[in-house]
């Protein structure tokens, strides 16, 4: 991990030689599109993100977040490599889990629904 108390405490020395801004933050989320749950996948580093909401069916789009901080302009076109290289990051800190499958509904599997509610069981 990284600590953010050089970013956060005003005043304060930097003690480490990576900036955040040089990091590779990646997520994976579910989102409604037509009141359908999609997963989608999100790498940013530095002022880049890469974005997709509904993957793998839906392709990358690319944003400079200090330009645009409403990702209102998709750059992927002019910036094919960049695109390339952060969906590496995607592919390397993604990892397969059965009961959420990549490129079906982001909702939990059946299977894990069962095993969640006989965990949380009580009775």
């Amino acid at each position: 991990g990284i600590s953010l108390m050089d970013v956060l405490v005003p005043g304060r020395v930097a003690t480490q030689t990576t900036s955040p801004k040089d990091r590779v933050l990646y997520w994976e989320f579910c989102t409604y599109q037509k009141s359908t749950p999609k997963w989608g996948q999100a790498v940013r580093q530095g002022d880049w993100k890469l974005v997709s909401l509904d993957r793998p069916n839906q392709p990358w789009e690319l944003y400079n977040l200090e330009d645009d901080p409403g990702e209102t302009s998709n750059l992927a076109s002019q910036n094919a490599l960049l695109v390339q290289k952060l969906e590496a990051e995607a592919m390397r800190a993604h990892v397969d889990d059965p009961n959420w499958p990549t490129g079906r509904s982001c909702l939990p599997s059946d299977s894990f629904e069962r095993s969640m509610s006989l965990a949380l069981d009580f009775s």
